[in-house]
C-alpha cells in the first residue's frame, strides 16, 4: 500500500474540514509532517525498527509522542518548575525504543547533530538516575 493510502486509510472518517487543516499544517514542513503523522506514523516507524530490538528492550511508560514540541517545562507536585515531556495523550507501555526514535527524528529535523547530543544526554540520565527534588 503506498503511504498516501496509508495515510488517508488511516484518517478515514474524520471531520472533512478539519482533515483539510491538518493536512495544510503537514505539507508546511517536515516537522509538521512528523506531528501530524502521530497515529499511522508509529506504524511505520515500528516496521524500520527490527522486532527482536522491541522484544529485547524493558517495558516502560512512553510518551507515544515524543517530539520537540511537546517538551517543556511544567511545574511539579512539589510546586518545583522542571523542564520535560509534557504531552501524553499517546501514552503507552513499550519500548524505550519508541520516545528515543522519535525524539531523535524530530532532533534531527532541526539540526543533524542534534540527537547525537540528546543521546548523550538520555543515556547519562540512565546511568544516573532522574533527578527529583
Amino acid at each position: 500500500m503506498k503511504l498516501v493510502d496509508q495515510i488517508l486509510a488511516a484518517n478515514q472518517g474524520r471531520d472533512p474540514a478539519l482533515l483539510a487543516y491538518k493536512w495544510a499544517r503537514m505539507s508546511e514542513n517536515p516537522f509538521g509532517f512528523l506531528r501530524g503523522s502521530a497515529g499511522w506514523g508509529h506504524q511505520r516507524m515500528a516496521k524500520l525498527i527490527p522486532a527482536s530490538s522491541w522484544d529485547k528492550s524493558p517495558k516502560v511508560w512512553l510518551c507515544g509522542d515524543a517530539h520537540s514540541d511537546n517538551a517543556g517545562t511544567f511545574r511539579g507536585e512539589d510546586r518545583q518548575t522542571y523542564f520535560d515531556i509534557n504531552d501524553f495523550d499517546e501514552s503507552v507501555l513499550g519500548s524505550p525504543l519508541w520516545d528515543v526514535s522519535r525524539s531523535c527524528t524530530s532532533l534531527d529535523l532541526f539540526d543533524c547533530t542534534l540527537s547525537s547530543i540528546f543521546l548523550k544526554a538520555y543515556l547519562s540520565f540512565l546511568v544516573g538516575g532522574k533527578p527529583y527534588a
